[in-house]
């Protein structure tokens, strides 16, 4: 056979021979898929930069003369506390203050307030920043993860005046008595730190806490 015959004999279109229209769609809709990709990165991007400002304008208000531009000092700090409900005498304000990796405990900067809030995904009302904070408080007594992120976070931070062996005491102690809050585990004999001695002898006094078997009963003999 001649080569116009072999020719002759071949389908017109090839499928796997691609045209050059072929190929100018295909590009055609890559270029496309493309786009939308990148178009999608950039909202994504847009997205994220709106709620950054939106939370560096929350931050800046809440600045006073005496701040400076990354960071409230202790007064704004504390009024910025209460008005979200926190308890400035309780464990209300460590949980508040891991929230917002603060450096101290009269400063919240910049970075841990936008990073903080971003993070947790509320909408940044008062309402809703204090609703926040609460649930977190709730969750600190019930949840034994949490309470060691917390507790770890306030170690890191604040050690400068307590040995390795207390905080680890007081950890072990504070976990035993979430699920034992007669704290029977508890001896006179026992290795615990005296503060720990100390509350709860407190707590026996005050609130009839861990008081012995029959320690208020008198013996009586025949």
């Amino acid at each position: 056979m001649s080569w116009k015959g072999v020719k002759s004999a071949l389908p017109s279109k090839v499928g796997f021979w691609p045209s050059s229209k072929r190929k100018a769609a295909k590009q055609n809709g890559n270029s496309k898929d493309a786009s939308r990709y990148f178009s999608n990165g950039s909202a994504q991007s847009s997205t994220l930069s709106v709620v950054d400002s939106q939370l560096d304008k929350a931050f800046d208000a809440l600045r006073s003369g005496d701040d400076s531009k990354d960071a409230i000092g202790v007064e704004s700090s504390m009024t910025y506390l209460q008005n979200l409900n926190v308890n400035l005498e309780n464990a209300s304000l460590f949980v508040a203050l891991e929230f917002f990796q603060a450096p101290s405990i009269g400063e919240i900067t910049r970075k841990g307030f936008v990073e903080g809030w971003k993070n947790s995904g509320v909408t940044i009302t008062q309402e809703g920043c204090a609703a926040h904070v609460k649930s977190l408080v709730s969750t600190l007594s019930r949840n034994p993860g949490y309470f060691k992120q917390v507790y770890r976070f306030l170690k890191e931070k604040w050690t400068r005046s307590v040995n390795r062996d207390m905080w680890n005491m007081t950890l072990e102690f504070a976990l035993r008595s979430m699920t034992d809050e007669t704290l029977s585990f508890w001896s006179e004999d026992g290795a615990w730190p005296s503060v720990i001695d100390e509350f709860v002898a407190w707590c026996r006094d005050s609130h009839g806490i861990g008081k012995a078997k029959g320690q208020d009963t008198m013996e009586v003999e025949d």
